[in-house]
């Protein structure tokens, strides 16, 4: 049980005053009329409405504080609020904040049974004509539910990150030697394959370094929400990575016929880890590539814009609908693209994608404290801009 404040407070005047509704006057209005139609608001509230004076005296509680406290109804007041609270001391300090101006946070409070609960708690003075507090309002709300469901959803996403964590790398002992093997098979060391062997091995190859890079994404994304994701930050020439990245995604693009313009890279520098910022731009050109048409044109252009340097990745092809960019950048979400369809109307899977890359993509600026904003129009083409500090 939390011991009230008693110093100097004889204890037979903490009840002698039963708990009544505050009175306003008002010039347009008869006070009684007044007096009611605010007596009857406050009783209407579902939260908690508290009056106390400026040492917190209880002066009012409304039915719902008594429901929420397990009070007697109609019982004296004139006791301290921190009473119903775990926490004196805290309450002391909500007291004289909110008499300077209006508070807001949560506070542990305990019913009449002993129970303890969490609460969020809204004070605020109480000013009488002449601006002076005579006294404090608290409107508290029970959000214990709230919390173990925030709790709840805690547990049950650390136990999601460490299920795939895990299952991730189970998955990839075997699936290394499958694609060791496959490539082996592939390169004809042990002797020649037909055209259908060679299509088949071709076809194992390329589905396991899907699969891989699947994993690889899910094995990140794990580690960032866990918060074990540690980047190496150190100078880093941006337009290097660019055309790294570019080299990378170029086969890809050329099986398309899809152009790459990288003629408005600058030569800029910045704190980055630049394996990760490597992956972000391949992703976004990889998304690039897969909402072009064939024979189409992407690019990358930087530039310094005060304290930022922002890096777009821009195409020019079927966009993305608006009512499904808000679907982007969450975890397992792929948005059709034309060459997908296509790939599916000739009755084959298309392995493009894993409906992990702009999520990932996201996360991993957001550890460079920078963020991702996108574009896009139907039939015009889509841009994605990563905004990045300058300064670490």
């Amino acid at each position: 049980m939390l011991n009230t404040v008693t110093e100097n407070r004889p204890t037979e005047n903490r009840l002698t005053e039963n708990h009544r509704p505050m009175h306003l006057t008002s010039r347009s209005n008869p006070p009684e009329s007044k007096e009611m139609l605010l007596s009857r608001a406050v009783e209407a509230l579902q939260d908690s409405f508290i009056v106390t004076d400026t040492v917190g005296r209880v002066k009012y509680v409304n039915q719902s504080t008594e429901r929420l406290f397990r009070l007697v109804p109609l019982a004296p007041t004139n006791y301290y609020i921190s009473a119903l609270f775990t926490d004196e001391l805290a309450l002391n300090v909500v007291i004289r904040r909110a008499i300077l101006s209006a508070w807001q946070g949560e506070v542990t409070a305990k019913k009449s049974t002993g129970e303890t609960f969490i609460t969020a708690i809204t004070a605020s003075g109480v000013r009488d004509e002449s601006g002076k507090v005579i006294g404090i309002s608290f409107v508290v709300r029970d959000i214990t539910s709230q919390k173990q469901r925030e709790l709840e959803l805690e547990r049950s996403n650390k136990l999601k990150s460490d299920f795939l964590a895990h299952m991730s790398h189970e998955l990839r002992t075997p699936l290394t030697s499958i694609l060791g093997f496959s490539s082996v098979l592939e390169k004809q060391i042990f002797g020649k394959l037909n055209l259908k062997q060679g299509q088949y091995i071709g076809q194992i190859h390329r589905s396991g370094q899907h699969l891989l890079n699947l994993i690889n994404d899910i094995l990140d994304l794990s580690k960032i929400e866990a918060g074990q994701m540690e980047l190496e930050i150190e100078p880093t020439d941006l337009r290097d990575v660019c055309e790294s990245a570019i080299e990378l995604v170029s086969e890809q693009a050329r099986m398309r016929d899809i152009t790459i313009d990288q003629t408005a890279l600058k030569e800029l520098q910045l704190p980055a880890d630049e394996l990760r910022l490597r992956q972000v731009l391949i992703n976004l050109l990889t998304n690039a590539i897969k909402f072009s048409e064939d024979g189409g044109k992407i690019g990358v252009r930087t530039e310094k814009i005060d304290n930022m340097i922002s890096l777009c990745v821009w195409d020019e092809g079927i966009g993305i609908p608006q009512n499904q960019q808000n679907r982007l950048f969450q975890p397992f979400q792929q948005i059709p693209s034309r060459h997908s369809q296509n790939v599916r109307s000739q009755g084959k899977r298309s392995n493009i994608g894993t409906g992990l890359g702009l999520a990932l993509s996201r996360r991993l600026v957001e550890l460079h404290q920078g963020y991702i904003t996108v574009e896009s129009i139907e039939a015009e083409g889509s841009k994605f801009t990563v905004h990045l500090p300058i300064a670490a």
